[in-house]
């Protein structure tokens, strides 16, 4: 979609805030409703998704909001798999 760059860079002024598992859900939706579409926006969010899973102070609620976000969109996600399965370990 031609918006979604857009969307989704309105959403980044919650990260860190208590609306982050909201804008994970939003993100979320739109992500389910592009399918593959999507692919192309991650190596805009992925950095920022990745950067909350690996800060050992981020609140639990962002990284499931986040774990959640990259379960719905497993489907796009293999290149970044070997990020992935060491912070799941």
């Amino acid at each position: 979609g031609p918006y979604m760059q857009e969307i989704v860079s309105l959403l980044f002024p919650f990260w860190g805030t208590p609306s982050f598992p909201m804008a994970i859900s939003l993100i979320q939706q739109v992500a389910v409703a592009f399918g593959d579409e999507f692919a192309q926006f991650l190596p805009m969010l992925f950095p920022r998704l990745y950067a909350v899973l690996r800060d050992e102070t981020a609140p639990v609620s962002h990284r499931q909001a986040v774990l959640s976000l990259f379960d719905s969109i497993k489907f796009c996600l293999s290149p970044y798999a070997h990020f992935i399965a060491p912070t799941l370990g």
